[in-house]
């Protein structure tokens, strides 16, 4: 995938996020903060503002020149938004391919 295609991923999730869950700040789960979240157990506004973040950072990664953090975080946020029922497998295969249009 080109840098220009994974930014289009994350933006096409990123996107989707804030339609649905218009409410929820970006935000990173520090190591403390999630190990006492899942403890409790992790709330879902949470996980949607985790997620939030991670379309935002992968995307910095992309213009900073880190294009396999970004890739490895763009593989976490398709593996989050699958098993939430967001995205088929099939969704998620189209959103990589070269050529595929992106929809929400």
């Amino acid at each position: 995938m080109t840098p220009t295609k994974v930014k289009a991923v994350f933006q096409i999730y990123l996107a989707r996020l804030d339609t649905q869950y218009p409410n929820v700040e970006p935000q990173q789960m520090t190591p403390n903060a999630q190990m006492h979240e899942v403890s409790r157990g992790l709330t879902y506004e949470t996980e949607i503002a985790h997620l939030k973040y991670v379309c935002i950072q992968g995307q910095k990664f992309l213009d900073e020149g880190h294009a396999e953090k970004s890739m490895r975080w763009l593989g976490f946020i398709q593996g989050v938004l699958w098993a939430r029922g967001m995205y088929t497998l099939d969704d998620l295969k189209n959103h990589n391919r070269p050529r595929y249009d992106l929809e929400p």
